[in-house]
């Protein structure tokens, strides 16, 4: 069936292989035109960054060339790894400023260092019994230096560039709609180096995690001819064991059998089972989270369908694209796979995607003036329309005091948005100014931030956590977290009456939970006390890390 739409192609830069998409159509019923991969020129790709664009540039044009592709409009990958991912809590401001506020936290909290870089981001939506709070924001960014590689790349292949926008994120949105109808349901996309774990409600991003688990630690090579021993998993599939037959064995790009490191997909699967049980704590009223889609852009890692099935006891399912969509370039089901991500990134210029999928632009250094702007924009039609309505009020003497009338009005309401969007940013800056004079004051003082904050963690029960630690300008510092049972908090109490540091240890609040379905109870605490100065403690050994 022909499909309408204009081609886009989708472009996965990886550090041994170049997989291009093209891909036409309207969500989601598209199709695949064309694929293809290439190896990567050695030592090309290194750590994410393209060290060698003209080499990349000259391999991605051949391959082009190869599968005929008919247009060069493309969506290009940018390693995970050059990526900082971000949910920062933002204040409510009007939607044109959003984007300068952004920047403004990034620069504070020097997210990307002191050097330049791009970034883009998209509100998430917040639950309705948190509605009074302000919004929350996934970030996204990488260094212009990075970015600058990936361009230069596509200059030299001749490629008409769209956007920039992560290999994970491109990994998500493949998998997307497996998990669109469902009404809670999770995504977890291993990329190279990290993964990253997303659940939505009825389609919206609800929990964005990165996780520091990649294929690369995953992946073992698997040596010798002879079988390795495994011990019974229960029916689990049995990663690292060499199977009888050799046609279920997975090869490598380079022809060398790799085998699942236990390992690693152990913890990758502790870190997931935390991540949904966080989920479930914060969200009670939500349903339970019923399907988790994987998506992984190799078919080495297909075995863990099976294992993450058994192990957090929840339906998975490997992300796939329909057989219809590839047409005639479709190889085979495993071989598939590696399409995956190349696919996600075309996906992006589709008609009909959802408006809850991220969509990010990396591709360029993004430094907004958007409040000056509309500013002036305002003002230039307010003095239009102004001089407009004394020109036609000599003519049309009947009409003045009405015309007057409005354009007063409506000067007198921009004058109200300007004093509004000024008083908002002055807000931010007095809030980042206190901060500051925060920070100075107590730097002053002389305190150990450093050590204080080593005995904090290490003062904590090893069944307790910590949700937030706050400091006053007085000194008084506020614990706040939540363990098992009571004695868990007794232990935490009395570990940090011994730290030399503090003064006035007391137990302000706990509050017991009520078990839910997938955690016992819960109970919630806060701690008091108040910092003694540097001179008293400039001497006091500190505290030793308990491990937890």
């Amino acid at each position: 069936m022909a499909v309408s739409g204009r081609s886009i192609l989708g472009i996965d830069i990886g550090p041994s292989e170049i997989c291009v998409v093209e891909l036409r159509g309207v969500w989601p019923d598209f199709q695949i035109l064309r694929a293809g991969k290439t190896t990567t020129p050695v030592k090309a790709v290194e750590g994410g960054r393209v060290v060698d664009p003209s080499a990349v540039g000259d391999a991605l044009r051949s391959l082009l060339d190869a599968i005929g592709a008919s247009t060069r409009e493309a969506v290009l990958s940018i390693a995970e790894s050059c990526v900082v991912t971000r949910v920062l809590d933002v204040p409510v401001v009007p939607a044109n400023e959003m984007r300068t506020v952004i920047e403004g936290e990034l620069a504070h909290y020097q997210i990307l260092g002191n050097t330049a870089g791009a970034f883009d981001f998209m509100l998430l939506t917040r639950r309705d019994a948190d509605s009074v709070s302000g919004p929350q924001a996934l970030v996204m960014a990488a260094e212009e230096q990075v970015v600058k590689g990936y361009r230069a790349a596509a200059e030299v292949a001749g490629l008409q560039l769209i956007a920039m926008e992560p290999t994970l994120l491109a990994c998500y949105r493949a998998g997307f709609a497996q998990i669109q109808s469902h009404p809670v349901a999770a995504c977890l996309a291993i990329g190279l180096h990290e993964s990253e774990i997303t659940v939505t409600c009825n389609g919206q991003i609800r929990l964005y995690r990165r996780i520091d688990i990649g294929r690369d630690t995953m992946m073992l090579e698997r040596h010798g001819s002879g079988r390795e021993s495994a011990p019974s998993t229960g029916g689990r599939v049995p990663f690292g064991e060499v199977a009888d037959d050799p046609q279920d064995d997975f090869a490598s790009p380079d022809d060398q059998a790799r085998v699942i490191n236990p390992s690693t997909a152990s913890s990758l699967t502790v870190e997931l089972q935390r991540s949904l049980d966080y989920f479930a704590s914060q969200s009670p009223e939500e349903s339970t989270i019923d399907r988790l889609v994987l998506t992984v852009p190799v078919p080495e890692l297909a075995p863990l369908e099976t294992w993450f099935t058994q192990a957090i006891a929840i339906e998975t399912v490997m992300a796939k694209l329909p057989p219809a969509q590839y047409g005639g370039t479709k190889t085979d089901e495993t071989e598939s796979l590696r399409y995956l991500c190349a696919a996600g990134l075309a996906m992006r210029e589709l008609a009909g995607l959802p408006a809850s999928m991220p969509r990010f632009d990396l591709s360029s250094q993004q430094r907004t003036d958007a409040v000056v702007r509309t500013a002036r924009r305002t003002f230039n039609l307010s003095l239009y329309a102004s001089i407009g309505t004394f020109a036609l009020g000599t003519l049309l003497a009947l009409q003045i005091g009405f015309r007057a009338n409005r354009v007063e009005q409506d000067l007198v309401r921009l004058k109200q948005d300007l004093a509004a969007q000024q008083l908002v940013r002055e807000q931010y800056i007095t809030s980042v100014q206190t901060r500051q004079d925060l920070l100075r004051s107590l730097r002053t003082q002389g305190f150990p931030f450093p050590r204080i904050m080593d005995s904090i963690f290490g003062a904590v029960a090893s069944k307790a956590g910590l949700v937030s630690v706050s400091l006053d300008p007085s000194g008084r510092l506020t614990v706040n977290g939540d363990a098992n049972n009571e004695k868990e908090i007794i232990k935490t109490l009395e570990s940090l009456r011994r730290i030399p540091y503090f003064d006035s240890v007391s137990m302000d609040m706990f509050d017991k939970q009520s078990p839910t379905m997938t955690s016992g109870w819960l109970v919630r605490f806060q701690i008091s006390c108040q910092l003694t100065s540097a001179r008293s403690t400039a001497s006091a050994a500190p505290v030793d890390r308990r491990e937890r």
